[in-house]
This record gives structure tokens, C-alpha cells and sequence, in this order.
């Protein structure tokens, strides 16, 4: 028996940075066993939006994060990993500074994604969270730091928007520090309905029923908040639940929000903003239900190490075209490819190709009796025609093996290579019919012999 295969995760966020670790059951298993989770509040955010770069202070966090991370993961003997980082990361103009040094000092390379990948992982996150039987979300929301991931569903496809809303970007741009007022409140919608707007005109105006999902820290905070606990539903609540508490909660200091509702600072300050953003953006979908299914990047990350995991097993096992297969529709999924019609035309091009079996068989037992067979590993012969090049010297073609021989001479020939040579030629010129060469003839003349 082998021993299981263990993963490693890490959301390299604008707010906080959020590492899993998770143990994979088994090569057919789908299920993935949590070890260890969490999250340690290092704002990668602060002044990256405002002066486009990291300071100091915040890469020396980042490292030493890090560098816990790595003793967590040789602890428990994680094999696969993977490091991303979005928004702050992303903007900031320094950034391979802290590449540099998470690399040799942490022994951990982190990757930068783009907003679109960003998206994906979230979105593949919360597909697995609502499982196939459910009716998955009209509209995917994934509130960061530094940015906004729009999901939008038509069908059974996907279309990822990033947005630059984010709530410390927000925070820190726009000096949002504790209460907020009714003025900064305003600024924060219209900003934010602005932005949605390119958005929400491509939706059409369809019924105002549907239900999103929404993801990160401030997402399950405002669930834990404004939503109903019903046991074995998934947390959410109405967005005029939403909408009727949004005034206490903007109004209040950030004491009074870490006291009321038992949080943190780095997420009292900033879940004023959450709320609002949330809520301009459900509005501007038409939104009226909001699910937190308690997902993010780092889940989607680690959901495609398992797959790429069980890939590995199931080619060291034999089972290399199902792990062709699972590549194939991973791929798929990251081009948005609409996997229901993909999957509808293999089945009809593998039931056509098991119908037509009769006709592709006879192709391949004639072709395999019209080949030569081979001995001893020699190649099989060839029609002269097939091993004729173009003779510089003569007026017909002549054999590969002739010319390896001429150039081998690469002057005055032997009588030996001579009397071959001409052979050769009258080979050929017996077998078209065709005169021999008048050259072949005046180099035989001046030897004092009869032309053949």
C-alpha cells in the first residue's frame, strides 16, 4: 500500500494570507481530508494601491509567513503544493523582491495570477462546494482586498470580469478609516455601480429571483451576521436583509464592530466596505438571495492538485487514457469550453468509430498484407523509383547507394568503382529503355575500351 498523497495550498491575498493543507484518500477517492487551515493577517494591500508597491515592513511579514508555512508543510510531509498571489501582489511595481526572497528564504515559489485565473479557481470552488445534484448559482461574487471576480452563468457556461474593487483598495484610496459616513457610503456605491454597469447590461433584464454566491473572509462574516442559522443550509441571507443593516453596521467605529460582532481588526476595518460593495453589486444583477458557501481561491487551488495528483496515480497504475481524459477536461475548463457539448460529441465519435469497425478493420489487414515483410530488423525493398535521386554528373537518376559511393570517392574512382558505376547505368538505362549518358560513354572511350 502507498502512503497518501498530502497538499499544501496558499492564498497570498491583499488582506491575509490562507494556507491549507489536505490529504488526498485515494487514487478513485474524491474526497480530500482537511489536516490543517489558516490564516494570518499580513494586508500585502497596504500601499499597493495607493503608491504601487510593497514597504518593507509588509515583505518582511510575507516571508516570515511564509517560512511558517514551509515548516508546516515539511511537518506534515506534504508532496504538492501551490503558492498564488492576486490583487496587491499583482499591482504592486516591486514584487519580484518579494519573490526573490519567499523563494530562497522560505524555499516556496509563488506564482502571480491574473484576475481571470483568479476567477476560474473560485468559480471551481464553489461549483464543488454545491455539488452536482444542486442547482448551481446564477452569479458567482468573490470580494478581495484588491479586487472584485464577477462569475456570471448562461447555460452551462462561465464568464469571469475582475473588477478593481476591492475593500482595501477602497479603504485606502478613498481614506475610509472607521465610521463610515452617508457622503463616503455613496461614493462607495457609485463607484461600484459604475463599474458593474458593463456587467450588468450584458445580463438583459432577466427576473429579479436569482441567487448568487459570494466568497472570502468578509463574505462568511456578513453570513455569520445577517443570515438565518438553519441547520444544514448553506449560510446566506436576502439582500434586503442586506440593505436594512447596512446602516449600523458603516455607522459604527471599528471597536464598536469588533465588539459587537466578534471580529478581528484587520476585518472590522473592512467589512463596512464588504457590505456595501456586496450590495451595490447584487443590485446592479438583480440579485435578491446571497449564499456564503465558505470557499475561496485556496480551495479551488487545492482541488485541482488533487486532481492533477490523482492524474499521476492513475497513470502510474496503467490508467494513462482516463488521466488523458481528466487532462483534457481540465484544460476545457480553463477555456471556458462548454463540457456538455464536448462531452456529447466523444460519445457520438466513439459510437461511429465502433460502427464502423467492419470498415477501418479490412483498411488495416489489407494494408498489413500489402507491406513487405521485414527480417532481422533489414528495411523492406523498395521500387527503384522510391531510391532514385537526381544524378549532378548524368543525364538519368541513379541509386542512393551510387551516389553514397561517388561522393565517398570524391575523385578518380577505382577500376572496381568504375565497373560499378557503370552497372549501375546500364541497369537503369536497360530498365527505362532510354540511351546511356553520352558522358558515360566518352569516359569509357578514353580509357581505350568499347562502350557497353
Amino acid at each position: 500500500m502507498g502512503t497518501r498523497t498530502r497538499l499544501g495550498a496558499i492564498d497570498a491575498g491583499s488582506n491575509a494570507i490562507r494556507v491549507v493543507i489536505a490529504e488526498l484518500a485515494g487514487p478513485s477517492s474524491a474526497e480530500l481530508v482537511r489536516i490543517e487551515a489558516e490564516r494570518i493577517p499580513v494586508r500585502l494591500g497596504h500601499n499597493a494601491f495607493t503608491q504601487g508597491m510593497l514597504d518593507r515592513p509588509t515583505i518582511d511579514g510575507a516571508v516570515a509567513a511564509f517560512v511558517h508555512f514551509r515548516e508546516r508543510f515539511d511537518h506534515h510531509g506534504v508532496g504538492i503544493y501551490r503558492a498564488v498571489a492576486t490583487s496587491a501582489v499583482r499591482n504592486a511595481s516591486n514584487r519580484d523582491v518579494l519573490l526573490h526572497r519567499l523563494y530562497h528564504e522560505a524555499g516556496i515559489e509563488l506564482e502571480v495570477i491574473e484576475g481571470e485565473e483568479e476567477a476560474r479557481l473560485v468559480r471551481k470552488a464553489v461549483m464543488q462546494a454545491f455539488g452536482q445534484g444542486a442547482q448551481p448559482p446564477r452569479a458567482i461574487l468573490d470580494l478581495g482586498g484588491g479586487s472584485l471576480e464577477v462569475n456570471l452563468r448562461a447555460g452551462s457556461a462561465w464568464r469571469g470580469n475582475s473588477l478593481p474593487v476591492g475593500t482595501v483598495r477602497l479603504m485606502e484610496t478613498f481614506g475610509l478609516d472607521g465610521a463610515i459616513g452617508d457622503a463616503e457610503a455613496g461614493m462607495v456605491r457609485r463607484y461600484t455601480a459604475t463599474l458593474m454597469q458593463p456587467i450588468s447590461r450584458s445580463t438583459g433584464n432577466g427576473q429579479a429571483s436569482m441567487t448568487a454566491a459570494i466568497t472570502g473572509g468578509n463574505a462568511d462574516a456578513l453570513a455569520k451576521i445577517f443570515g438565518a442559522s438553519e441547520s444544514g443550509a448553506m449560510p446566506g441571507f436576502d439582500l434586503a436583509e442586506l440593505e436594512k443593516g447596512l446602516p449600523d453596521l458603516v455607522g459604527a467605529t471599528v471597536e464598536a464592530r469588533m465588539e459587537k460582532f466578534g471580529i478581528k481588526r484587520d476585518r472590522a476595518e473592512v467589512i463596512g466596505i464588504a457590505g456595501l460593495v456586496f450590495a451595490t453589486a447584487a443590485r446592479q444583477l438583480r440579485l435578491q438571495r446571497l449564499v456564503a458557501p465558505g470557499v475561496g481561491v485556496r480551495e479551488g487551488v487545492l482541488i485541482e492538485l488533487a486532481e492533477t495528483a490523482r492524474e499521476e496515480q492513475a497513470k502510474a497504475e496503467g490508467a494513462h487514457d482516463k488521466a488523458l481524459l481528466t487532462a483534457a477536461r481540465g484544460f476545457a475548463n480553463r477555456v471556458d469550453h462548454d463540457t456538455t457539448h464536448g462531452e456529447h460529441v466523444r460519445l457520438l465519435a466513439r459510437a461511429l468509430f465502433h460502427q464502423l469497425r467492419d470498415v477501418h478493420g479490412k483498411i488495416a489487414a489489407r494494408s498489413s498484407r500489402a507491406a513487405p515483410r521485414c527480417r532481422r530488423g533489414r528495411q523492406p525493398a523498395r521500387a527503384p523509383q522510391a531510391l532514385r535521386v537526381h544524378d549532378p554528373l548524368g543525364a538519368h537518376p541513379r541509386p542512393r547507394r551510387y551516389r553514397a559511393r561517388a561522393r565517398r570517392a570524391d575523385g578518380a574512382l577505382s577500376p572496381q568503382g568504375w565497373r560499378a558505376r557503370e552497372r549501375d547505368h546500364q541497369q537503369l538505362a536497360a530498365a527505362e529503355g532510354a540511351p546511356r549518358p553520352a558522358a558515360q560513354d566518352d569516359r569509357a572511350a578514353a580509357r581505350g575500351r568499347r562502350p557497353r
